[in-house]
């Protein structure tokens, strides 16, 4: 694992816990439309989350 993962993991923790990011889905919905709304949703989270940790690693870099 490397650091960008470990940072990109602690980001992933921190959205998921927070009642802020669940997605909304409605009561009728079925199984392969929540499974494909998930996906999107987690991936786009996952996306950001390595967006974030490019952002640690660019401010560590910089720390001196």
């Amino acid at each position: 694992m490397t650091l960008r993962d470990w940072f990109a993991g602690k980001f992933l923790a921190g959205v998921a816990a927070s009642p802020d990011t669940a997605l909304e889905v409605p009561a009728d919905c079925r199984q392969h439309e929540l499974d494909a709304a998930l996906a999107e949703h987690w991936g786009q989270v996952a996306r950001a989350a390595y967006i974030a940790a490019d952002a640690m690693l660019a401010v560590r870099g910089n720390a001196a």
